[in-house]
């Protein structure tokens, strides 16, 4: 410890570090929220009463220089009101010209400065909500699990705005309660992390000290206090959708089935209810993923299954509770590591899986996919220390149609199947967890 000290403090001289402070003592810090009266306009820029008040700052360097002084200053105010928390951030620069700030879709990892507010609303020291913006505007979110665990799968509904100035650049928030998950309290203490990314620097400083030689990140937060008379809001949302479409497919016009036209017309719904403060049940009836990214093509010529990741956002929703042999303090992170997989949810509407590829003839009806007929999922926690997840879903039997010695042969190529999952843990102090999980083969029902 002594030769960090003294390395810190060499180079505090070299490059003109007015200040170092001992690191240890920024392990436990504390920021107070204040109540307003009126919602923040969020527009970039700190002209509100709000900024004229006390601000955080003193961040410290997780790197480059592990527990030395932010090279640039940061300042940093919590508000909130009955249905939502605003953050606003100064990030002060020497060089205002050097900020970078790219624009990219959400989501992406941008190569620029950044600025994120983590939120531990449950205050369990291992999950939270993460919130990123960069100067140019471009926002992303994720969910933490199992301490530093993150699954970027997870988009909350919040704004952000930036602006650039003279004097650096600043970012506001505004974060509805209703992305957040807590219980009700006369008086709430939740974790909060605040970080800055320098990307001319390459320096990473966050409002706590993260030794780099220690794990976790949930764990190191600070407390955000002084929330009262706020209550979690109720979770309803209900989306019913119409979507059709036509095709001219010419090379098909000899196929008897399609004619060379394709047609299709789709109903359905999309439900999300809140149970309490901490579960979520959502619903799907018919859905349709159309909007979804498609997967890359591939051909296979193993005989092992091609895997892809999950992208609709039905099977997104909490899904972190599905996973397993990645909880506890033995986090198994690493270049090459592994986990298993007892569920697997792209198996859900996959390709029927029947003989269909094997038929040889000119005119010929085949489904892409199966058809999820509904399904429906609840997750979060019940208590201080259980997590639970749960998931059914439904698909369709699926037929070939094509001809053969001139009749019309009906081939079924996926049955009805019943697919089911439940999962529960049980959070300990100290990261230790106990996890009980269940999984039913998918199950074939013959339907008449």
């Amino acid at each position: 410890m002594k030769y960090t000290i003294l390395f810190l403090s060499i180079f505090a001289g070299l490059f003109g570090y007015d200040e170092l402070y001992d690191p240890n003592n920024y392990r436990e810090r504390e920021v107070k929220a204040v109540r307003v009266s009126e919602p923040l306009v969020i527009d970039g820029r700190l002209d509100e009463a709000l900024y004229l008040g006390t601000s955080y700052s003193n961040f410290i360097q997780y790197e480059p220089f592990n527990g030395a002084k932010a090279s640039q200053k940061t300042d940093l105010w919590i508000a909130y009101d009955d249905v939502a928390i605003y953050v606003g951030a100064r990030m002060w620069d020497t060089r205002p010209d050097s900020v970078v700030g790219r624009i990219g879709r959400r989501d992406a990892y941008l190569n620029s400065d950044i600025f994120e507010v983590i939120i531990d609303s449950y205050h369990d020291k291992r999950s939270g909500f993460s919130f990123q913006i960069n100067p140019a505007g471009s926002m992303r979110d994720e969910v933490y699990f199992n301490d530093s665990w993150t699954d970027d799968s997870w988009d909350g509904i919040w704004e952000g705005k930036t602006t650039i100035d003279d004097k650096g650049w600043t970012a506001e928030m505004r974060i509805p309660l209703s992305q957040l998950r807590f219980s009700e309290k006369d008086e709430y203490v939740w974790g909060i992390l605040p970080t800055r990314y320098i990307q001319r620097a390459g320096e990473w400083d966050y409002y706590t000290y993260f030794p780099l030689n220690e794990s976790g990140a949930m764990s190191r937060t600070a407390d955000l206090t002084q929330i009262r008379n706020i209550h979690p809001p109720k979770r309803r949302e209900f989306l019913p959708y119409v979507t059709s479409s036509a095709s001219n497919l010419p090379t098909l016009k000899d196929n008897t089935f399609i004619d060379g036209k394709d047609r299709h017309l789709g109903i359905g719904a999309d439900m999300k209810l809140g149970i309490g403060a901490n579960l979520t049940v959502n619903a799907t009836i018919n859905p349709d993923f159309g909007q979804v990214e498609a997967d890359p093509s591939s051909i296979n010529l193993s005989d092992h299954e091609t895997y892809y990741s999950e992208k609709r956002p039905f099977f997104l929703e909490g899904r972190s509770i599905f996973n397993f042999g990645n909880g506890g303090p033995t986090n198994n992170i690493g270049i090459n590591f592994g986990e298993p997989r007892f569920f697997y949810s792209r198996r859900i509407g996959r390709p029927p899986q029947g003989h269909k590829y094997s038929i040889d003839s000119d005119s010929l009806d085949q489904p892409s996919n199966t058809k999820i007929l509904g399904a429906a999922k609840i997750s979060g926690k019940v208590g201080d220390n259980w997590s639970v997840g749960g998931l059914t879903a439904l698909t369709n039997r699926e037929y070939a149609h094509y001809y053969e010695n001139s009749k019309i042969i009906d081939e079924q190529v996926e049955p009805y199947t019943s697919y089911n999952v439940l999962r529960s843990l049980k959070e300990f102090d100290d990261g230790r967890w106990f996890g009980i999980y269940g999984y039913l083969h998918p199950s074939y029902y013959e339907w008449c």
